[in-house]
C-alpha cells in the first residue's frame, strides 16, 4: 500500500514538474513571438512612410534575416545574403550562415536540454521580378533551394525498466524546396528591405547515437520532466517528408 502511494505520488510530482516547464516554455515562446510581429510592423512603417525609389533596380545587395536570430522553435542562426541581378528583371540570391554554438535554445532553453549546437545552412534562390519596367525591385516570384546541416546533444528519459535520463546526440541533415512571393523595396539612401512568403516541401534525415531499443523507449511517455512528446519526430532518428512554410523579412543595403 506504501509503495503504491509513493509511485502516485511520484507521478503527480512529476505532472506538475512538467506542466511548470511547459507553462514556462509557452510563455517564452509569446513573449518572443511578441518581439517578432513588433518588429515586423514597426519596419513595414518605416517602409511605408520612407522615400522609395521605384525606379532604381537592385544589381548588387546584401541583406540579414533578423528574425533568424531570435529563433524560438527551432535553433538561432546568423546569415548574410548577397542579392545580384542576372538579366533584366532576374536575380541571384546566395545565402550562407551557422549555428551559434549555445547551450538551451529553443522552447526548451529552460530545461537545458540542448548543448553544443554546430552546424551550417546554405540556400540559392532564383527570384524573377514581376514588374513591366524589367528591373529587379519591387514584387516577385521564386524558387528557393535550403540545404541545413545540424548536430547537437539533447538529453531525455528512455523508458525502459527502470526509467533513466540520458544525453545522446543528433545529426540531421535537412532539405527544402520553396516556392515564395515577396516584394522588395528600396528607399532614396539605398536601404532595401524584402518581405516574402512561401510553401514548399521539406525532406528530414535524423541519426543520433541511441541503439534501436532506446529509440523505441524515447517515444513513450514516462513520470520524468523531460519527455520527446513535445518535440515530435524532430530529435527521433528517421526519414520524414513534410509540408514546408517560410514567412520572413530581409533588411540591407543595395551596393550598386
Amino acid at each position: 500500500m506504501n509503495y503504491l502511494r509513493l509511485r502516485a505520488k511520484r507521478k503527480l510530482t512529476g505532472a506538475r514538474a512538467f506542466t511548470t516547464e511547459t507553462r514556462r516554455a509557452l510563455s517564452f515562446t509569446e513573449n518572443n513571438m511578441k518581439i517578432k510581429v513588433t518588429s515586423i510592423l514597426v519596419l513595414c512603417a518605416c517602409l511605408a512612410y520612407g522615400q522609395r525609389d521605384s525606379l532604381r533596380s537592385n544589381k548588387f545587395c546584401i541583406e540579414i534575416p533578423p528574425l533568424s536570430y531570435i529563433d524560438v522553435y527551432s535553433l538561432p542562426t546568423y546569415q548574410v545574403t548577397a542579392e545580384m541581378g542576372l538579366y533584366r528583371n532576374f536575380s541571384l540570391c546566395i545565402e550562407g550562415g551557422g549555428y551559434f554554438g549555445i547551450n538551451g535554445s529553443g522552447v526548451f532553453s529552460s530545461a537545458g536540454r540542448i548543448s553544443d549546437v554546430k552546424g551550417y545552412m546554405a540556400k540559392a534562390e532564383i527570384k524573377i521580378y514581376t514588374n513591366a519596367k524589367h528591373i529587379s525591385n519591387g514584387s516577385y516570384i521564386s524558387l528557393e533551394g535550403v540545404y541545413k546541416k545540424q548536430s547537437f546533444n539533447w538529453q531525455d528519459s528512455i523508458h525502459l525498466t527502470p526509467p533513466y535520463l540520458t544525453t545522446f546526440r543528433d545529426y540531421k541533415n535537412i532539405y527544402c524546396l520553396n516556392i515564395k512571393i515577396g516584394r522588395s523595396e528600396i528607399d532614396k539612401s539605398g536601404i532595401i528591405f524584402d518581405e516574402y512568403f512561401g510553401l514548399g516541401v521539406r525532406f528530414r534525415n535524423v541519426n543520433s547515437t541511441l541503439t534501436p531499443q532506446q529509440v523505441g523507449a524515447l517515444k513513450y511517455d514516462d513520470d520524468s520532466n523531460y519527455d520527446s512528446g513535445l518535440t515530435g519526430q524532430e530529435v527521433i532518428p528517421g526519414k520524414n517528408v513534410y509540408p514546408n512554410i517560410v514567412l520572413g523579412f530581409k533588411i540591407g543595403y543595395c551596393i550598386r
